[in-house]
């Protein structure tokens, strides 16, 4: 039962923490995690704590070994320790990435390949995060325009999204640029 049973009953699913994440030396950023509870409306990559903590993690790590091409790597290690002859990759967001790199590398072993939310290497994360959010919020408010259920139920979207992020300025600790990767981040989900 749950996320994910469909798939159980005729595939095998295997989920690796990725170098820096989970138990996988992970990296982390305690200025920057701090500040986020202190000041969860402050910007989310402030310039000074990532250098700060680019340096913290040179002293435990090697920042080169964590790249999209080593991750594709590590991918093909898990597929072949496992003795798989092919993989069916279902990737979001930056997983599109990996994975499109790992069809790239290996793609004889790619039998399949589901991507949601699709982030070419030309476009990583978070450089492209407000313009992507951008173009999705005006598709869905045009999309919402032309719905009259849509309309009647949620009004102008574009209007309602300005009137939002003007409030959003007037909050000491949110400014308008964080208030809308919050929202970004919400588009996620239904």
């Amino acid at each position: 039962s749950g996320e994910g049973a469909a798939y159980r009953e005729h595939r095998d699913i295997v989920l690796a923490d990725m170098r820096g994440t989970g138990a996988s030396n992970p990296l982390r950023c305690a200025s920057v995690e701090e500040r986020q509870k202190r000041q969860p409306g402050a910007p989310l990559y402030p310039p000074e704590l990532v250098a700060e903590c680019a340096q913290q993690s040179r002293v435990a790590s090697d920042p080169a070994q964590y790249t999209t091409a080593a991750a594709a790597a590590d991918i093909e290690a898990i597929r072949r320790a496992l003795r798989y002859d092919q993989l069916d990759l279902n990737a979001i967001s930056y997983g599109t990435t990996l994975a499109l790199r790992y069809i790239a590398d290996h793609p004889a072993r790619v039998r399949s390949a589901v991507f949601m939310g699709t982030v070419p290497a030309s476009r990583t994360p978070p450089r492209f995060h407000a313009p992507a959010a951008e173009a999705a919020l005006r598709a869905l408010a045009a999309d919402c325009a032309a719905d009259t259920h849509c309309r009647e139920a949620a009004g102008d979207v574009d209007a309602n999204l300005a009137a939002a992020t003007r409030r959003a300025s007037t909050i000491a600790t949110l400014t308008p640029a964080t208030f809308l990767e919050r929202v970004r981040g919400a588009l996620y989900a239904p």
